[in-house]
């Protein structure tokens, strides 16, 4: 008999050890963020080609990823579904934007009046996706403060495209540093997803730390994001012919992105927010409180 108690109560175990940590199955709720976009160049493509004599550097120069001019955003719906009570699945449903910049300058001359020019062109590039991320993350530890590492993936479907361009022209002996405030003179913006792919995938993982109670969890998240698919689909790289005249000049080199994402996040356990049962309140200070009332009138 003895065996037998034994027996039962180690196979009861892990469920009775569920039930005491009052861990929600699955909980949902809103997220978040910015995030900074990494160009790493494969090949480069360029209609004009930037004249050696006035050009110490390549075709484009891509601005650093840690600037405003690659920052963007994302937003949407994140859930967990626990598998244990350190281990969760995190689906999301989000919108990102992804923006870029590089700068071009070519030398050509002025056909009436024979004077070398330069054009100064900078590009700012933004991509829009509705992306579904799905990572698995362990709590590193199960008190209601907790460290977290994630790791997963991520597909994504191209829901948009837009190009600025700003320009200028100036003669060769009126050349400033490319680095310096240049003040340029013309601006245009339109479409630009012609030859984007329509389908992004990569890999990702991230630390973050979150805050928990029995109904709502609050966090943050700092996710890397690799991307395994190319942005720009080579057959179309030269199919770029929506928007205006300048964007007949520029074509997307061969390149990669990587993406930091840093997000918050808020989510409910569903049962427990919309629950009166009694046994939700058994832990409270105030249920407490109010049986003792009870028995001093009583």
């Amino acid at each position: 008999m003895k065996l037998t108690f034994n027996s039962f109560i180690a196979l009861l175990a892990p469920l009775l050890s569920l039930q005491m940590l009052a861990q929600p199955v699955f909980r949902i709720g809103a997220y978040g963020g910015g995030n900074f976009t990494n160009v790493m160049v494969l090949n480069r493509h360029s209609v004009l080609q930037p004249t050696p004599m006035i050009v110490d550097r390549e075709a484009k120069q891509y601005e650093d990823w840690f600037s405003a001019d690659h920052l963007g955003f994302q937003a949407g719906v994140i859930s967990l579904i626990a598998l244990n009570d350190q281990v969760f699945l995190v689906p999301m449903l989000r919108y990102a934007q992804h923006s870029f910049r590089y700068d071009t300058r070519v030398l050509f001359n002025d056909t009436a009046s024979s004077d070398p020019l330069v054009m100064d062109q900078r590009f700012r590039q933004q991509f829009q996706y509705l992306q579904l991320p799905l990572m698995l993350r362990w709590d590193i530890l199960p008190n209601a403060v907790s460290p977290f590492v994630s790791v997963g993936g991520y597909i994504g479907f191209l829901t948009g495209g837009t190009k600025q361009v700003d320009e200028r022209f100036l003669r060769q002996s009126e050349l400033p540093a490319l680095d310096e405030d240049i003040g340029f003179l013309r601006a245009h913006s339109g479409p630009a997803s012609n030859p984007v792919s329509n389908f992004d995938a990569g890999a990702l993982g991230g630390i973050g730390v979150r805050w928990r109670t029995n109904v709502l969890e609050v966090g943050f998240m700092a996710d890397f994001r690799w991307g395994l698919t190319p942005p720009i689909l080579a057959s179309r790289r030269y199919a770029n012919t929506e928007g205006w005249a300048t964007g007949y000049l520029d074509v997307f080199d061969e390149f990669a992105t990587q993406h930091l994402d840093l997000g918050f996040y808020v989510v409910f356990a569903p049962g427990n927010v919309f629950s009166s049962s009694p046994s939700n309140y058994a832990n409270c200070s105030f249920g407490q409180k109010s049986k003792k009332r009870k028995r001093l009138i009583r």
